[in-house]
């Protein structure tokens, strides 16, 4: 019997990492349905405010109104710490950059410092719209403006894309440009939305929201350097091929007249933004006016000219919604905007128009066969805009525009239980409700906040919580969290439904980490709903007693900070239980186990001071 219950365990335990280490992108699809005065995600997801438009900067002045792109840009390619650049299309335009970092503790997104870019050396800015994060770590933001006047330097004061170093805030001198800071010259001028760049670190596509807007595409001459370069504009030759066109971009009269030398070639009404899918390196662009996502395959990126495969990947038409009350058809609309691309190739679309969704288009999608899904519907007034991730795709930042200022009427209980009310323009990060909050799952919990308890007792951890109602419980889990460690689950217990009152529960820690352990206790319900337990936390002394190496082949040494006794004792078990070795190690200083068959066991050390338990790997 005990056996089984280890091999069920076993099983179990390998479920359970698949069930609850899942993607951003997994939830059931939001029902259809018009705005109103809240923000709506899908109940698995959650939300936290990082700044609003109104708030104060660190380095003077307050956050600016319509904020749009968003772009995370890691510091040593940390998901947990790194720069936010937030634009505002208004006019003047804007950019703020944040410090940000994930307080691994509490799960919650902290602003350090905030600042917003000083333009004043490049003429200024108007209406920057979209952008990028580049892949050597800044920032571009773009000009979705008319050129405006002719400055002293010949170039227009508008419609260029800009890059800044996020780091110190200040827009970057280009090669061979004006003396201080440049905007990038000869990328063109033009109504620009957004750029994208491709993995060679040279190619950069072009989006033209006009509505006789144009594709472009840059070839820089070096690498991670966008000072100098060839300019194309795309023409499509039949329905599903195309040619790049070469314009010319050296002086500044060429780099102004970006739009003029473009006509002829093919337009879309107002291409919103331009993206590269990383799983099979095609381009796709949205167009608004058409209410369509198309996307092609450039032949060679760096210095071919042909475009092949020219398709529309989504839009003009209606695709089956599956939501938890049912399949219903439902018409894309208009308005299809920002794009973004996590790690799984899924197609993240914010909606300027219709209903303002924000969509997601799951990898594998066609026309024939869809996989449309809706993950939030913005708040009346709102749009979505700027979608963009963390290196680990578990965090995506975004911004909601001008939202009503009758939305004050009700609020939305964000990541810690915080009412929001969604009536300024706001910045949000949002996530799986299991990495955003002390809480975790928010709501109405049928554990009390006081029902958590736990205790230290010698080298080991007694947890307890008392429920007052397990009618549609499924399991309690405890879960334990380090200071540099993430959530992991240390045991499960089968509530016992036969009580109709309240209930105590009991679990043991065998292996806490030296410092501060925190534990908090999740509950399944029937539904498959989540709600978590209040934090509680244990202060543990340095382990006394260490045992490497892990994996280990023939022998594993024992390390003793003096506490050994004649009581202590060591056992190792294999995964049905069965006990493969017993013994006192009061004067041992090494275990050999070149005898034991490769695999996974337990070792369980003992004594009147410590419990002490753990997996280990014998090859």
């Amino acid at each position: 019997m005990r056996t089984f219950s280890l091999f069920f365990l076993l099983i179990l335990s390998l479920f359970q990492s698949l069930l609850f280490s899942q993607h951003i992108s997994s939830f059931t699809s939001l029902e259809p349905g018009d705005q109103d005065s809240d923000f709506h995600l899908p109940p698995t997801h959650t939300f936290q405010y990082l700044i609003e438009t109104g708030d104060p900067l660190a380095a003077g002045g307050t956050l600016p109104d319509r904020c749009d792109f968003t772009g995370y840009v890691p510091i040593n390619g940390s998901s947990t710490k790194g720069f936010l650049s937030i634009n505002s299309e208004d006019s003047p335009g804007g950019v703020t950059i944040l410090d940000i970092q994930l307080d691994t503790t509490l799960q919650s997104w902290d602003v350090s410092y905030s600042e917003a870019v000083d333009f004043s050396g490049v003429y200024g800015t108007e209406k920057n719209c979209s952008g990028t994060v580049t892949p050597w770590g800044t920032i571009i933001s773009c000009e979705e403006a008319l050129p405006g006047a002719t400055t002293a330097s010949g170039y227009k004061s508008y419609g260029w894309a800009i890059e800044i170093d996020p780091s110190t805030k200040k827009v970057i001198d280009q090669k061979g440009g004006l003396a201080g800071a440049d905007k990038l010259w000869h990328l063109g001028n033009m109504k620009h939305e957004n750029v994208v760049i491709h993995s060679n670190l040279r190619t950069v596509y072009e989006g033209e929201d006009h509505p006789t807007g144009n594709l472009y595409k840059f070839v820089a001459d070096n690498p991670e350097d966008l000072s100098s370069g060839r300019l194309y504009a795309l023409n499509l030759t039949s329905t599903t091929t195309g040619e790049w066109m070469l314009l010319q971009n050296t002086t500044p009269g060429e780099c102004n007249s970006t739009k003029s030398q473009a006509s002829g070639y093919t337009t879309w009404n107002g291409i919103e933004d331009v993206e590269i899918n990383p799983k099979d390196g095609k381009v796709y662009f949205s167009v608004k006016g058409d209410g369509k996502i198309y996307r092609f395959t450039d032949v060679n990126p760096l210095s071919g000219t042909t475009i092949i495969d020219f398709e529309t990947y989504a839009g003009g038409t209606s695709y089956p919604i599956t939501s938890l009350t049912g399949t219903v058809n439902h018409p894309w609309g208009t308005g299809n905007d920002n794009l973004a691309f996590d790690d799984k190739g899924n197609l993240w679309v914010c909606q300027d128009g219709g209903k303002n969704y924000v969509w997601i288009i799951e990898a594998g999608h066609t026309q024939s066969n869809p996989k449309v899904k809706i993950f939030g519907k913005t708040p009346n007034g709102a749009e979505p805009t700027g979608i963009t991730f963390s290196p680990d795709f578990k965090y995506l930042f975004m911004s909601i525009m001008h939202p009503d200022a009758a939305n004050s009427s009700t609020s939305v209980i964000d990541a810690f239980n915080t009412p929001r009310k969604f009536d300024e323009d706001v910045v949000l990060v949002i996530s799986l409700k299991e990495n955003l909050g002390p809480f975790g799952f928010t709501g109405p919990l049928d554990m009390s906040s006081q029902s958590i308890w736990a205790q230290r007792e010698r080298n080991y951890v007694n947890i307890g919580w008392t429920v007052e109602n397990a009618e549609q419980a499924l399991w309690y889990i405890v879960e334990r969290k380090g200071e540099n460690t993430d959530w992991r689950e240390i045991s499960r217990t089968v509530p016992d439904l036969s009580l109709n009152s309240s209930a105590t529960y009991k679990a043991k820690d065998l292996s806490p980490h030296s410092g501060i352990n925190y534990y908090r206790v999740k509950e399944i319900d029937e539904a498959g709903e989540t709600t978590f337990s209040s934090v509680v936390e244990v202060f543990m002394e340095p382990r006394k007693v260490y045992l490497f190496p892990n994996p280990a082949q023939d022998n594993i040494y024992i390390e003793s900070l003096g506490v050994l006794d004649k009581e202590t004792h060591l056992e190792i078990l294999d995964l049905s239980g069965r006990q493969v070795l017993s013994q006192n190690i009061y004067h041992t200083s090494q275990i050999n186990v070149a005898h034991l068959l490769p695999g996974i066991y337990l070792i369980v050390v003992k004594s009147e001071e410590m419990i002490y338990q753990e997996k280990w790997v014998i090859r």
